[in-house]
């Protein structure tokens, strides 16, 4: 790298008629490409002429249109499973082949949290007007999702559109429900929507809304519930409640539900939540916007805004915490309702941060954008900004970490690149 650009500045030298630089015969030999050896080639990797031959590495493609060498142009360039989508994701690079980030991505409808597309013939559809008779596929679905698991070959189920049903998952099943439409969703009145009860349950691209119960529960016989890009709001009790087993949410929000937003007691341990956001939960109980009970844990990159607890409450109306590890969130703006009293982080026991999070400020003094159901950084959030390492690959959109010379602290990652 270092010859390439002595090469370079030697060419910028000699054409404006410096003397004292000429190219290595060595350079030449291995790069005849390069325009000081007579080629075409940019110090910058372009090529006036076309690309096509000299894109190597994670650019392997020529945009010829742009006189650049970029990761691909179309989905047809990308030959990773685990990335099978071309897409503009905030690389400085252009376009990247990426995970897959909802169901417009697969023919299929069927984007795993792996980031894979699934093979239609490994899954079933449910849509309200479908027909529990039917084969399940996509032209033909099922009408609820106890239909569609009992003939998905994986017990994978693709959601079109909105369902009205409750799920109980147990027996040692491994479910999968995934959105097969932007507005794939599920509601159900009066029980939790899905109750996980010593199986394993993974949900993504859904949103679960409007019940006066929790959205989702697992119970004390445990098992493992992971919920990916999915949108919990207006749950009477609370968007996820869980009394042992293990957790993951990644990517999600959960908002303007009634109860609290998070709520881990009993046994749960090992759990993680990342690039989550948790806004404007509780006000009706003695818990806020996160609780996590004395099992251990990782609770870090969120965004924990504009929850209360009652008045009477001596939780934390952001994060209450025994016994996690909280690390690099924005928890900013939560009160006692009908107080002015703040209770951002109430941190007990063996409950640890570390990195930077930010806390116990006015909310006002973050800058965040609050237009849309999130707390995005604006450009004046420079208290967040570049701040912290990571290794997450992504924010709360997909949008790769870091944009800068450092990540964001919270869930989101303000983009910077083209």
């Amino acid at each position: 790298m270092t010859e390439l650009r002595i090469v370079a500045m030697c060419v910028v030298a000699l054409a404006t008629g410096a003397m004292g630089c000429e190219k290595t015969s060595a350079f030449c030999n291995e790069h005849p490409e390069d325009v000081a050896c007579g080629g075409t080639m940019q110090p910058d990797g372009s090529n006036g002429e076309g690309c096509t031959d000299t894109c190597t590495g994670d650019t392997p493609v020529c945009d010829k249109d742009n006189d650049k060498c970029v990761g691909c142009l179309t989905s047809a360039d990308c030959t990773i499973a685990t990335a099978p989508v071309c897409g503009d994701v905030g690389s400085a690079s252009g376009k990247s082949c990426h995970a897959c980030e909802g169901p417009d991505d697969c023919d299929s409808k069927a984007c795993l949290p792996t980031g894979q597309c699934a093979a239609a013939a490994d899954v079933t559809y449910a849509r309200s007007d479908g027909n529990n008779n039917n084969a399940c596929d996509l032209a033909a679905p099922c009408a609820t999702i106890k239909g569609a698991i009992a003939k998905s070959p994986t017990k994978t189920v693709v959601i079109l559109g909105g369902l009205n049903e409750q799920a109980t998952i147990m027996g040692g099943d491994v479910v999968t429900i995934l959105g097969g439409t932007n507005d794939a969703n599920i509601a159900f009145n009066n029980q939790p929507i899905f109750t996980v009860n010593g199986a394993s349950l993974t949900v993504a691209d859904v949103q679960l809304h409007l019940t006066t119960d929790y959205c989702v529960q697992m119970t004390i016989n445990g098992g493992t519930l992971a919920l990916e890009r999915v949108d919990l709001n207006g749950c009477g009790l609370g968007g996820v409640h869980a009394s042992a087993g293990s957790v993951t949410i990644k990517r999600s929000t959960i908002h303007d539900n009634p109860g609290s937003g998070i709520l881990f007691d009993g046994s749960v341990t090992g759990f993680v939540v990342t690039n989550t956001y948790v806004l404007n939960n509780g006000g009706s109980n003695f818990n806020g916007g996160v609780t996590l009970g004395t099992g251990s844990g990782t609770f870090a990159f969120n965004t924990v805004v504009g929850n209360a607890t009652n008045a009477a409450s001596t939780q934390g109306a952001g994060i209450d915490c025994s016994g996690a590890t909280l690390t690099n969130n924005i928890v900013v703006g939560n009160l006692r309702k009908t107080t002015t009293v703040v209770a951002d982080i109430v941190a007990r026991s063996t409950c640890t941060m570390t990195g930077t999070n930010i806390a116990d400020i006015p909310a006002t003094d973050l800058n965040l954008d609050m237009s849309v159901a999130a707390a995005k950084l604006t450009a004046q959030s420079t208290m967040a900004i570049d701040k912290v390492t990571t290794t997450l690959d992504t924010d709360n959109k997909g949008i790769i970490r870091p944009q800068g010379a450092m990540a964001d602290v919270g869930a989101d990652e303000l983009r910077k690149n083209p």
